[in-house]
């Protein structure tokens, strides 16, 4: 009797121990499961036919108990031993999949894209576990075993299914699977895929490794063992990122044992692998796949996607948890302007990226360093290193193992694509050059690519731990976040743009009121006083912007200058003399100044270069309200509300701002530079990942900012006295400022700021200049949005410089029609017309070409070492060349006339000679290149092929690389 007590208080004590901790991993969760997720997970347990087996399931979580066993043998099974698929039930349905040979969409004449060589130069070495049974496999075959399913149903006459056509199935209602054509416990032999398994490496596996010094050296070269997992040994740590190659590599041995853990038949296939394919060491039949995605900016991201058939789970006291049929598992490489910046490993438990300096490699020192990748036991995740990698559950009772197993080239046999995220649903993906004829279909199929999970009545299914047996197959690659729009965060931080553009476009209707004349009596240098002080206080404001910035966080920056707009605001809004009008201008200026720094930093990479001509469309659409509110106010207004309501409605954005900012996330980058590295990597999963830490863009993007930030504090100019010294500073800096003085010569602020004395000279009214320049914000604004839509399809160079002649040929026109029809002929009837066509005419050529251009260049063409210093100067050289328009325009409108406006026909003509000589095309050029063409490239720059610099920037790598070669076999 007593030992009977013994032994249920110990069955009683292990079921509470069970049922802990399969509570443990649910109450520990932070977020509760969404109504949804309880709903199912009810519906699964009803699938039990047993009240027991459900009461069980639901109170402790203890479900299928009934069905606990250990697995069947991970074995090969015979080709003699025959189909095990009566143990699969496959009630159909009548609905049948389309033979659709012709399905995939052609191109058309469009040219394919290739795949850039820098992508296949560092293409991942995979090293598959030693003891492997489940090895890589084609999607092909795999769909060649499988069944379709719709809502638990298979669908008949599917003999024509293919990767071609694959997406078919998505015409059905419901969920679709590829469910297995046999029982997975039977391991029938297309699961284990051993013909797949990489062709042997001739002497042993042949690995190179950076040099580590001379005593791990030593103790390499006595090593042994090629598939050892012992975590500790140095040939599994990570490269140390501080470290420096060293002049010489060093080889590590090959095994004396050949292929330590591998079985014969494994031995077997891949020994026939070696006499089909007898010079492809690491070749695999099963081809990886390679999507190619382009961010913007120069980024390029290039996923290596890995199938196979089956994913083994791993074991917890003797049961699997976390088997399905179907695996998809990859790898990611950042490449910056051809350059290798940051790699994601799709381990559990969400993944995690390393900086390229940290990333294991493998080459000599005449060999280009490629990845290496480790690829877990079953679960086929990839690890940065080899060894034990727990996950899940605590005490390491479920974890992923790795080791030097099979070394598995990727660059031998692939399938390769690109892929626009941005196009509609069911396009996007392209076939490379490389293999044109690859199908697309498989891509965009949105069902698993196996089993559905199986219901608790199923005897192969049980729960424990908040673990399943068994899983449902996973989705293919199109829904692995390969790429992301966060275009709303920029649009708000360009709400300062919005202020700009306002401000600027407000004031010519305030200056031209009959209601504001009548209150100030303004003189027209008061008027230029006025217009000007607005833009010098950005030009003060701009200087302080990135001290603040620095001290203070790029948050508490906009809301100081929200701040500082709202009291400027309001002293123009409340003004009762011309001196508090003076000091409203000055203050918003110097407001709107502070406003203009966050948006880059938090912009996804792929819409970087479109959020940098987003500014324009902002100013823009700040001029456009600004526009027709002051049309408005001045037609139906008579007192000072004429011009005090235009000057308030700014109020309205800052407040918004001001209110707003604190729920804005702090830059990522400043919170990494400021030794808040896990805030930073919270802020940019917040913004591109809807708060995953674990997300392959956040990772990958968390350890490019830290590898950035640590070469330009180590790089990046410690004074401005620099940016003078060195000559392809000197340069970029020069041409940058010019370009930004060039776009006050231009005339565009002369117009916008006093559209009603100059529309006067032609004898156009008020009321008229005001409604005309309203429509002229509204053409402005469609030209500043084809330019965001084009902005990349063209050059820099041509548009600028054709931007600039057009404005010279208006300019023209404005300045012959003043001359030949002044306000005292009383015949500016048609000329009037002809003015008012000519200066909308104007305003699209600038907005298209002149005005985004003028962001575009200066902030591409400044490397790491000095576009912050740079870029700040220029934009104070706008603001102070703007200020001077603004000071003299009326005044000379008054004293000369029509004459003023030949000012604009030679600078526009000016400004397009002067760029056709020194104005290098600088359209999506890599860093590398453009570092060359501004060390190297004459300044005189008409006559020069571009090309030129590229081939010989390569004619020096090459040169370079020539002469490591020598010293490393010297």
């Amino acid at each position: 009797m007593h030992h009977l007590r013994r032994v249920a208080i110990a069955v009683a004590t292990f079921i509470f121990l069970v049922a802990l901790l399969t509570a443990l991993p649910r109450a520990l969760n932070p977020v509760p499961p969404s109504k949804e997720k309880v709903e199912a997970d009810q519906r699964w347990v009803n699938t039990s036919p047993h009240w027991l087996d459900r009461q069980a399931c639901r109170w402790m979580g203890l479900c299928g108990l009934m069905h606990l066993k250990p697995d069947p043998p991970v074995r090969l099974r015979p080709a003699n031993e025959g189909s095990c698929a009566n143990g699969v039930r496959h009630s159909s349905v009548s609905q049948a999949i389309r033979a659709n040979v012709g399905m995939q969409k052609t191109n058309g004449t469009r040219e394919l894209k290739k795949i850039p060589s820098y992508v296949l130069d560092y293409a991942p070495f995979v090293h598959l576990y030693s003891g492997e049974y489940f090895w890589p496999s084609d999607i092909e075959d795999h769909v060649k075993h499988t069944m379709p399913y719709v809502n638990g149903k298979a669908l008949k006459q599917t003999e024509h299914l293919a990767l071609l056509n694959l997406n078919q199935l998505d015409l059905h209602p419901g969920v679709a699977t590829l469910r297995s054509n046999d029982d997975v416990e039977c391991r029938p032999q297309w699961l284990h895929s051993t013909a797949n398994i990489p062709v042997p490496f001739e002497g042993g596996p042949g690995d190179y490794d950076v040099d580590v010094g001379t005593s791990e050296r030593e103790r390499l070269e006595e090593d042994t063992t090629w598939f050892d997992v012992d975590k500790e040994h140095p040939i599994h740590r990570i490269s140390d990122p501080t470290r420096v190659l060293g002049d010489k590599a060093h080889i590590r041995r090959p095994s004396k044992r050949s292929s330590v853990s591998l079985s014969r038949e494994q031995r077997r296939s891949a020994a026939r692998n070696l006499q089909n394919k007898p010079n492809e060491e690491g070749y695999s039949r099963a081809p990886a796949t390679l999507i190619l995605v382009d961010k913007g900016s120069g980024i390029v991201d290039a996923f290596w996607f890995f199938f196979y058939s089956y994913n083994l789970g791993q074991t917890v006291l003797g049961t699997r948890y976390g088997n399905h049929v179907g695996d998809w598992e990859h790898a990611m490489i950042r490449f910056e302007s051809g350059v290798p910046r940051a790699m994601y490993f799709s381990e559990h438990e969400g993944g995690q990226a390393y900086a390229w300096k940290a990333v294991e490699k493998r080459g000599n020192a005449t060999e280009t360093q490629r990845p290496v990748i480790y690829s877990a036991v079953g679960s086929h995740a990839m690890y940065a290193m080899p060894g034990d990698h727990p996950y899940v559950l605590p005490f390491q009772m479920l974890k992923d193992v790795t080791d030097r197993g099979p070394l598995w080239d990727t660059s031998k046999n692939f399938r390769s694509y690109w892929y626009d995220y941005t196009a509609n649903e069911g396009e996007g993906l392209e076939p490379t050059q490389e293999n044109p004829n690859a199908p697309v279909g498989w891509f965009h199929f949105k069902g698993r690519w196996g089993d559905k999970m199986y219901g608790l009545d199923d005897k192969r299914q049980w729960r424990l731990f908040g673990q399943y047996h068994y899983v449902t197959g996973p989705q293919g690659p199109k829904f692995k976040n390969l790429g992301r729009r966060k275009f709303l965060v920029g649009i708000f931080a360009s709400v300062g743009s919005v202020l700009y553009g306002y401000d600027l476009g407000v004031i010519a209707g305030v200056i031209g009121s009959s209601a504001y004349e009548a209150r100030f009596q303004t003189s027209a240098a008061q008027n230029g006083a006025v217009v000007s002080l607005f833009t010098g206080g950005a030009f003060f404001g701009a200087g302080f912007a990135g001290f603040a910035g620095d001290r203070l966080g790029r948050r508490l920056t906009i809301m100081m200058g929200a701040l500082i707009f709202i009291l400027g605001g309001g002293l123009q809004t409340g003004a009762q003399t011309i001196n508090y009008l003076y000091a409203g201008r000055a203050l918003a200026g110097v407001g709107v100044g502070f406003l203009t720094m966050i948006i880059r930093e938090i912009s996804h990479p792929s819409i970087r270069g479109r959020v940098t001509s987003l500014q324009q469309f902002m100013l823009g659409i700040g001029a456009l309200v600004a526009g027709w509110t002051t049309y408005g106010c001045y037609k139906n207004l008579k007192d000072d509300s004429q011009w005090r309501i235009p000057l308030g409605i700014q109020l309205v954005p800052a407040v918004v701002l001001a209110a707003l900012i604190l729920l804005f996330p702090e830059s990522p980058r400043w919170l990494i530079d400021h030794n808040k590295a896990d805030e930073g990597l919270e802020t940019l999963a917040r913004l591109h990942s809807g708060g995953d830490v674990n997300d392959a863009w956040v990772r990958a993007e968390f350890a490019q900012i830290q590898e950035s930030i640590a070469e330009e504090h180590e790089q990046e100019a410690k004074s401005y006295a620099e940016l003078f010294k060195n000559k392809s500073a000197f340069r970029r800096l020069f041409l940058a400022c010019s370009i930004q003085a060039s776009i006050q010569i231009t005339g565009v602020s002369a117009v916008q700021y006093f559209s009603v004395p100059i529309f006067a000279q032609i004898g156009i009214s008020a009321e008229n200049s005001l409604k005309y320049q309203a429509i002229n914000s509204v053409l402005a604004l469609v030209a500043q949005f084809g330019c965001m839509l084009t902005i990349d399809k063209f050059g820099r160079r041509p548009v600028f410089i054709s931007g600039n002649l057009v404005n010279c040929l208006t300019f023209i026109v404005v300045a012959v029609l003043l001359a030949l029809f002044p306000p005292e002929s009383e015949s500016g009837g048609t000329a009037g017309w002809g003015f008012i066509i000519v200066t909308w005419l104007f305003n699209i050529s600038f907005s298209y070409a002149c005005g985004p251009l003028s962001w575009i260049i200066p902030a591409e063409i400044f490397d790491t070492h000095t576009r912050s210093k740079g870029v700040s100067i220029a934009t104070m050289t706008s603001f102070a060349f703007n200020t001077l328009i603004g000071q003299v325009t009326e005044i000379a409108v008054n004293s000369v006339g029509w004459k003023y406006f030949l000012l604009f026909v030679i600078g526009n003509l000016t400004n397009a000679v002067f760029f056709y000589l020194v104005l290098p095309e600088t359209k999506q050029l890599p860093l590398e290149e453009m570092n060359y063409l501004f060390t190297h490239a004459p300044w005189i720059v008409a006559r020069v092929d571009p090309s030129q610099y590229t081939a010989h920037l390569a004619a020096d790598v090459e040169r370079r690389a020539e002469e490591i070669r020598e010293k490393a076999e010297l």
